[in-house]
């Protein structure tokens, strides 16, 4: 993919991508959309041959690589302040936003998630693209070339783990 056609076409979707990770962090987070996707895009650079795939691989590659930005950020400012290094989400969509959220911390959901993938990788790809990307059931359906009833199958058995695994 080409510098110009990642600026034209790809460029707003990964904004608004990592404008809603970010939105669904805790409200005093230091990073921005813009940065996000900026570091984002460097670290798409050191890939070998991106020109072959398509704007969902793409998207998900992209993905993958805002995952690595946060989970390295929660790292680096619990290694700054140490007892206070969650970074806050929440698996429940609905609840995104709201004071009733149930909140995750960042470093311990990538941690279950490579849990996940010893277990079932695709689980672990649909949570990834869900809850990283926002992508939808039909869009995940496509990326991972599985039917939208696998995909919403894999999310419920992936969450539910999740959820049980988090209470421990």
């Amino acid at each position: 993919m080409t510098h110009q056609a990642f600026s034209n076409t790809i460029y707003p979707e990964l904004k608004r991508l990592a404008a809603r990770q970010i939105y669904r962090e805790r409200a005093n987070h230091t990073l921005c959309p813009t940065a996000l996707v900026n570091e984002a895009y460097i670290k798409l650079q050191n890939h070998k041959d991106l020109s072959n795939i398509d704007r969902s691989h793409f998207l998900a590659l992209s993905c993958r690589c805002i995952r690595q930005i946060l989970v390295d950020y929660a790292r680096e400012r619990g290694a700054q302040k140490r007892g206070s290094n969650q970074q806050l989400l929440t698996l429940n969509e609905e609840l995104v936003g709201q004071d009733n959220a149930q909140d995750v911390d960042l470093i311990l959901l990538d941690n279950l998630l490579k849990q996940l993938k010893e277990r079932d990788p695709t689980q672990e790809q649909v949570v990834e693209l869900r809850f990283f990307a926002g992508m939808t059931n039909n869009e995940i359906s496509e990326v991972l070339d599985i039917s939208v009833a696998t995909v919403k199958r894999k999310w419920v058995m992936a969450r539910t783990w999740l959820f049980r695994e988090m209470k421990q």
